[in-house]
Order: C-alpha cells, then sequence, then structure tokens
C-alpha cells in the first residue's frame, strides 16, 4: 500500500520544481531521474538496512517516488509517494514507522518551502 502526498504550485513550474527537489535533498536524499519521467528519491544504505533492519539509524535505507505532472488548471503538481509495504519489507515495524516519520517531515519541508516562496496552492493526501 503506498501513501501519496500532491502538492498544487502556482507560478513559475522550474521554480517549483527546484523547491521540491531542494527540500528534499536538504533531508539527505539523493534524487535521481527515472526513465519514465519520474524522480527516485532514496537515502540510507541496503547493507545496515538488511543487517540491522529498523535499527540502522540514520542508514535505514528509504525510497520514495517523486513525479511532476501538470493538472487541468495548468497548474504543477508534485505527488510525493512512498511505499509502505517495502519499507515494512525491508526494516521491519520499527523501519516501517521511521520511513512513515521521515516522510512527514519531508512532507512539511516542502510545504514550508511552497509558502515561503509563495507558490503554494493547496495539497491533497491519498
Amino acid at each position: 500500500m503506498a501513501t501519496t502526498h500532491d502538492f498544487f504550485l502556482t507560478g513559475d513550474h522550474e521554480q517549483g520544481r527546484g523547491i521540491v527537489l531542494d527540500a528534499l535533498r536538504g533531508q539527505g536524499f539523493a534524487v535521481t531521474p527515472a526513465p519514465n519521467g519520474a524522480f527516485t528519491v532514496q537515502r540510507g544504505s541496503t547493507a545496515m538496512t538488511v543487517l540491522f533492519g529498523g535499527l540502522a539509524g540514520s542508514q535505514l535505507r528509504m525510497t520514495f517516488l517523486l513525479r511532476f505532472q501538470v493538472d487541468q488548471e495548468g497548474r504543477l503538481v508534485a505527488r510525493l509517494s512512498r511505499d509502505q509495504v517495502g519499507a515494512a519489507v525491508s526494516g521491519g515495524a520499527i523501519g516501517a514507522t521511521k520511513a512513515k516519520a521521515v516522510f512527514e517531515q519531508c512532507v512539511a519541508d516542502i510545504g514550508g518551502r511552497l509558502r515561503a516562496a509563495q507558490l503554494f496552492a493547496g495539497e491533497l493526501r491519498q
């Protein structure tokens, strides 16, 4: 099961993309373009997660997906998603809880930065 958070942005699309990407990088994530036009957002160590599970601390491997699209009103939509099952499998219950907390930190940081730049037009959690 996935958790998704959509941010609706007004104004310059490139500026909005940059703010979202910078927020994720600021949380320690590597942001890599994927062939399908989305971005893979990852941090942590696979080896540490396999060895220590949810006790890997800041080295707990987390992967989110970021996709940009334009809605029917011409607004940029930044969709950040996380896979709850993947976090539970790799880090157990502790890992799933930590991944959820980090996801929420990312959502709060992105929202705060977009508001500060006056690009925030709304959000939707799915």
